[in-house]
């Protein structure tokens, strides 16, 4: 459905605003337990293996589920996916607040990753399904701003919480959140589906998901057991084989969950390629950078996480602004432009050593900011999304490898410094001055 032109601009609005705090919840949480994983060490004496399973148990799960998640939304209401996927993680959000071991953590984030993956498909297409074309662009831009912004300001919040509360209330944010959410979802957002929807692709999404969680569980445990290890072989084999066998199924339907020759546009593809680096390089930059001001640096949680707001701070407006750079000098130019300017912040970022100056890293992360938010391609996503497969399609992807070639680069580097986080990996040694934090 369509809203009406009179009088709409003002519900228009609320709507972009109640769709993009739900939007900022999930994506926060794919980064705010970072500054916390000190903390988390201490509590549950979680293994650095068990803290790399905290952090990507819930973006598998997210990245896992948003194709038939997005299918789930268009078919039976976009507003009902948003609600159901807000309860689940509000609620697994709340049952994580009494957790007390590392597997519990682990499963709970993954419960909480399935609510996640109903709501951002729902959150894009609710703008793409119910706005006019001429407010769309601009929405969508505020909403990709948010998503790349979101992370950041979720883990300068989290480390302010850690100044006077435990671990736990980075999870009680998550609850008032998405309760904020729910109340605005159910308040402001109207109900939107496609009646032409196809039936859900369950093989499909079911193949696409065992291909990704053999791939991210094969490279994860891959420094434990060795990457030549006969399980990892076989485990990246299986994944390939899932793969190669999600495209052969999905290019025999009439209506795939996702049809790989969609990637045959153009502009859709470089999206796509784009947003996969952005998004690889961000949360690969953010999981080592916390480590290297706190354990590196001795910095506080907060401080580690303020030291990287700049970022945002530069990346969100120009977010904002990269419609019309796009219009006035093309997208090419623009996505290219912005892909630099991140490599470049990123080169500058890799020279830090352990007694440079703040300076070096400001310069790199205002450059990356800038970079980031000009090739997020907001109107070029718009012109193309106006279903949540499309959402779907672009943060299966970038999430998918994101988590799972970084979560291998982490391991490896923190393996490599055992001697100095403590036996077995853990970091108990190098945190624990606070031993007994709960």
């Amino acid at each position: 459905m369509k809203l009406s032109t009179a009088g709409t601009s003002s519900r228009h609005g609320l709507i972009t605003g109640v769709v993009c705090l739900a939007l900022a919840a999930v994506v926060a949480a794919m980064a705010s337990l970072n500054v916390a994983l000190p903390d988390i060490a201490r509590a549950t004496h979680a293994s650095q293996t068990d803290l790399v399973w905290v952090i990507d148990a819930y973006s598998l799960a997210f990245a896992a589920l948003l194709l038939p998640a997005g299918g789930i939304g268009d078919r039976y209401g976009r507003r009902v996916a948003l609600v159901i996927g807000l309860v689940i993680f509000g609620g697994g959000s709340a049952v994580a607040m009494t957790a007390s071991s590392s597997s519990e953590l682990i499963a709970l984030r993954a419960i909480i990753g399935v609510g996640a993956a109903l709501v951002m498909p729902a959150t894009l297409s609710t703008i793409t399904g119910t706005f006019p074309a001429d407010k769309r662009t601009r929405a969508v831009s505020t909403w990709a701003a948010v998503a790349g912004g979101a992370a950041v300001l979720g883990l300068v919040t989290s480390g302010a919480l850690l100044t006077v509360f435990s671990w736990r209330s980075i999870f009680g944010l998550n609850v008032l959140l998405s309760a904020l959410a729910l109340f605005g979802t159910l308040r402001f957002v109207p109900e939107s589906a496609d009646p032409d929807a196809p039936p859900l692709d369950i093989p499909g999404a079911v193949i696409a998901v065992l291909a990704l969680v053999a791939l991210v569980f094969s490279v994860i445990e891959a420094p434990t057991h060795g990457w030549l290890a006969a399980r990892t072989i076989a485990g990246l084999m299986l994944a390939i084989v899932l793969l190669v066998a999600f495209v052969a199924w999905e290019r025999r339907l009439a209506a795939p969950l996702l049809d790989p020759r969609v990637f045959a546009q153009r502009s859709l593809s470089a999206g796509s390629l784009s947003i996969f680096i952005q998004f690889f390089a961000f949360f690969g930059y953010t999981f080592v950078i916390l480590q290297y001001l706190q354990f590196v640096r001795g910095v506080t949680p907060l401080t580690a996480a303020v030291q990287v707001l700049p970022m945002a701070l530069a990346m969100m407006p120009t977010a904002r602004l990269a419609p019309r750079l796009t219009a006035r000098f093309g997208t090419r130019w623009v996505c290219a432009a912005g892909l630099a300017l991140l490599a470049a912040g990123l080169a500058i970022i890799s020279q830090l050593q352990t007694d440079s100056s703040y300076w070096p890293m400001l310069a790199g992360l205002l450059i990356v900011g800038v970079g980031m938010g000009a090739s997020h391609l907001g109107g070029t996503i718009s012109e193309h999304a106006n279903t949540a497969f499309v959402t779907a399609m672009h943060v299966a992807l970038l999430t998918a490898a994101a988590v799972s070639l970084t979560a291998a680069a982490v391991v490896v580097v923190l393996l490599a410094r055992r001697t100095e986080l403590g036996p077995n990996g853990s970091l108990q040694a190098a945190v624990g001055r606070g031993a007994g934090s709960d």
